[in-house]
């Protein structure tokens, strides 16, 4: 950790200490950056894969999972948080790659100090603006009554009537029910400052480039990175590559985790 980026930390007071997991115990540090209502756990298996040849980190950003709560809520503020805790484990050099809302903390983080990131990987996301996505999900989420659950079948059952489609997306928003200390059903994320700061979600990254090798890799069923946007992603990461796995969405992680391990372990190899 240099000195310049420690000064840098000791001035932010908005900072969070992040819950995270650690995997592995290898020299390079490896970051891994979950998306909007995601959790670390969604990288479990991978995390074991990539562990082989990396100390894996895996933080719960600001209102998700594990980590704390706070009414602030932004890119600027989950890229603090994030320096906290490479200050902590004190990594350099790192790789990091981010899925979603997580690819635009990493692409943030990599444009403001660029000396500390070696490698990066975007996973389905793009620096732009874009449109929102996400009210149909929330809707579904603050509609559903904890106070009267009993079951996650039930809550399966509420989101299908609700209008969430895949199977896949139930499980992967069910995620984020828990447990309270009485037994009670619980939201382990944020909802209520994630949707308030929504239209900082929907926000473009900022910034001059970031000059080291920067893998963007999109699903072919996805739309969130297409070639109108490209010359925007060649400005800020002039050395970028794009890889696709033609047959995964935007859960490209989870759709095809054979094949994202693959390519994304030849970009970190070469």
């Amino acid at each position: 950790m240099s000195v310049k980026l420690k000064h840098i930390l000791s001035k932010f007071a908005s900072s969070m200490e992040l819950h995270h997991k650690i995997v592995g115990h290898k020299p390079q540090h490896l970051y891994i950056l979950h998306g909007l209502l995601g959790t670390a756990d969604n990288w479990h298996l991978l995390s074991r894969k990539y562990s082989e040849y990396f100390t894996v980190i895996l933080p719960d950003l600001r209102n998700h999972g594990h980590s704390p709560h706070s009414r602030e809520f932004s890119y600027d503020l989950m890229v603090e948080d994030v320096l906290e805790l490479v200050q902590k484990t004190g990594s350099k050099n790192i790789y990091i790659l981010g899925h979603s809302m997580g690819g635009k903390v990493a692409m943030q983080l990599a444009l403001n100090f660029p000396s500390l990131v070696s490698k990066l990987i975007v996973a389905d996301m793009r620096p732009q603006l874009f449109e929102p996505n996400h009210q149909h999900i929330f809707d579904a989420l603050f509609s559903l009554d904890l106070s009267v659950l009993q079951t996650r079948k039930e809550a399966e059952d509420f989101l299908k009537n609700k209008g969430i489609q895949t199977e896949g997306e139930i499980l992967f928003l069910l995620k984020n029910l828990g447990r309270d200390a009485d037994g009670k059903f619980m939201w382990k994320p944020n909802l209520d400052s994630l949707w308030g700061n929504y239209s900082q979600i929907l926000q473009p990254v900022y910034g001059g480039s970031f000059n080291q090798p920067t893998l963007f890799i999109k699903g072919g069923l996805s739309n969130y990175i297409l070639p109108k946007y490209y010359d925007e992603i060649n400005k800020l990461f002039p050395l970028w590559q794009l890889d696709t796995i033609e047959s995964a969405g935007h859960w490209l992680h989870a759709d095809a985790p054979e094949q994202f391990f693959y390519k994304t372990m030849q970009f970190l190899n070469s």
